[in-house]
């Protein structure tokens, strides 16, 4: 089949709708994460120390997840600050190398709760090639 053309409005529009994704996990998660320190201080209370270690270690996974996920924001919005440059230049500027790599290897870890990932991940493979994607995955 033929690959998908780039399209920059489209691009710049998923961008957009994948910081606003962004955006209402961290809260959400923030908020699920607030209740879980309470369950644990509970749990804590009740003497129910092993199943508290459980929730914490949930906890601490989920802290993790939510800084990727401030990371991938923080890309996705120096790749709209810098669209210029993924309009104009034909090979990846090394000024915004980083985010569009760090981009493509998160997407298929990432993309079950960001869907509009996939899409950008799509679109970039179709500006710079498959080989950059590729590499950007390893």
């Amino acid at each position: 089949m033929f690959a998908p053309r780039y399209n920059p409005t489209k691009l710049k529009l998923n961008l957009k709708l994948a910081i606003t994704r962004l955006q209402m996990l961290q809260k959400k998660n923030d908020n699920a994460g607030v209740l879980a320190r309470k369950e644990v201080a509970k749990l804590l209370e009740k003497g129910k120390d092993e199943l508290a270690r459980i929730k914490v270690e949930q906890i601490i996974r989920d802290d993790y997840y939510m800084e990727s996920m401030e990371l991938m924001e923080m890309y996705l919005n120096l790749m709209i600050a810098r669209f210029g440059l993924i309009e104009t230049v034909k090979h990846c500027d090394l000024g915004i190398q980083e985010a569009i790599t760090t981009v493509v290897w998160a997407t298929p870890r990432m993309q079950g709760d960001v869907a509009e990932l996939k899409t950008i991940k799509t679109l970039i493979q179709s500006r710079y090639g498959r080989d950059f994607v590729e590499e950007a995955l390893e």
